[in-house]
């Protein structure tokens, strides 16, 4: 089956005021149970500095023994920390389908 793809941005606004954090680091946890269900994300934890952005890669391979026309779902806390600490639930759902006629398809929504 072929791999489905998706990019998620994380970003960090400038802020005027000078006492104010001037990045945010973030981090994935639940990586283990991502995997299970064929997910992966790179990069897994890192920094950004105010003004600027970093594109997350999430990449769904159907694991070995899928069913097609099965849908995968899974969700992971996305952590981010600056000034506050702020944890998304980012929800990650996959689909593939195959029929007779067609190569096998994947679909993946964040």
């Amino acid at each position: 089956m072929i791999s489905a793809v998706r990019e998620l941005e994380v970003g960090c606004i400038r802020s005027s005021q000078p006492s104010v954090r001037k990045n945010v680091e973030f981090s994935w946890e639940g990586l283990q149970s991502l995997q299970q269900k064929g997910f992966s994300v790179e990069p897994t934890k890192g920094i950004i500095d105010a003004g600027h952005r970093c594109t997350i890669t999430v990449i769904w391979t159907p694991p070995m023994g899928f069913k097609p026309n099965e849908v995968v779902e899974v969700c992971a806390p996305l952590t981010l920390k600056g000034d506050e600490t702020e944890v998304y639930s980012v929800n990650l759902m996959a689909f593939a389908s195959r029929t007779l006629q067609e190569p096998p398809q994947t679909n993946l929504r964040i």
